[in-house]
């Protein structure tokens, strides 16, 4: 890795020889994959913009040499919003068995890929009916995990590893709270059905849900419902961080957050919530790409990379 790069995405010099062998985390192609999603405009579920944007992630995953890809459409009622489809996506990479790697088990790395239909925390109130444009909520941990799948696709990971994109997971609002994580908990009712119908694995090591995480400045503390849920899914992703030297991934804890996680777990899949709360555009209309810095989506990025092909 050329040491310029290293300095652009934030990383120590320490940081870059502890990744030797990596493949190089391009924080302006993370970038690059935020903008192609918000070009397609607001991803609220029922829309055109939401079905293109889709389309372009599944023809993405193939693309880059998924052994599979699969959708999960369902029709849905969703509490103060109504009838709706929701299509979750998944994608696998490496060995096809669970087993890889000196710790063994499959890894699930997840982001939900729809966007909010309003910015309800604008601080103007003629924005807050207006859909939200989703860089950082959605876009930037799709953008992650898309860019792992290129990874992946030019040198297959030491484990199995699946990528999961989970839909309407922002439909939600505080007078009806079961509007939020409809994929998720679409894939927790009836887990071993929801797992064959995405060609999931049948057991894993741990998952990591990204949520948030470009930011500038982001920084990413151990989040206390992953830590009750799976803390030995905590402890490595944190560990793996340290040993990294990424420092956006804080340890400290931070606040409770409820999110796809918690159905993830729920299903069996012990995963942990990778957030950055400190974003100060979240749910409005000033979550654009231009509010957006590369470098926690890089780090994000090694973090995986290295939880992928670590043997």
């Amino acid at each position: 890795m050329r040491a310029w790069l290293c300095v652009l995405l934030a990383a120590s010099a320490a940081g870059c020889s502890a990744s030797a062998g990596l493949p190089p985390a391009d924080g302006a192609r993370a970038l690059e994959l935020v903008r192609r999603q918000v070009d397609f405009g607001p991803r609220v579920p029922g829309t055109a913009a939401h079905d293109s944007c889709g389309a372009w992630i599944a023809a993405r995953l193939r693309a880059a040499g998924a052994r599979r890809v699969r959708e999960q459409s369902f029709a849905d009622s969703v509490p103060g919003w109504g009838a709706v489809r929701l299509t979750n996506l998944a994608a696998s990479f490496g060995p096809d068995r669970p087993e890889g790697g000196a710790r063994g088990g499959a890894l699930l790395l997840a982001a939900h890929w729809d966007s909010r239909p309003w910015c309800d925390r604008d601080p103007d109130p003629g924005m807050r009916g207006r859909p939200l444009p989703g860089a950082n909520d959605g876009g930037s941990g799709v953008a992650v995990l898309l860019l792992l799948a290129e990874a992946f696709g030019r040198r297959p990971p030491a484990r199995r590893v699946d990528l999961l994109f989970l839909d309407g997971e922002d439909l939600g609002t505080l007078a009806h709270l079961d509007g939020f994580f409809r994929g998720a908990r679409h894939l927790a009712a009836d887990p071993p059905r929801a797992r064959a119908e995405l060609g999931l694995s049948p057991e894993y090591h741990l998952g990591v849900l990204l949520d948030m995480v470009g930011g500038r400045g982001a920084s990413f503390p151990r989040e206390p419902n992953s830590v009750l849920r799976a803390p030995a899914a905590v402890a490595e992703v944190w560990e793996t961080a340290r040993r990294l030297h990424e420092g956006a991934f804080v340890d400290d804890v931070g606040p409770s957050v409820q999110d796809d996680h918690l159905a993830l777990n729920d299903a069996g899949i012990p995963t942990v919530d990778v957030i950055d709360l400190s974003y100060p555009e979240w749910h409005t209309s000033r979550d654009t790409p231009a509010a957006l810095d590369p470098a926690g989506m890089a780090a994000c990025f090694r973090v995986l990379a290295e939880l992928a092909y670590r043997r």
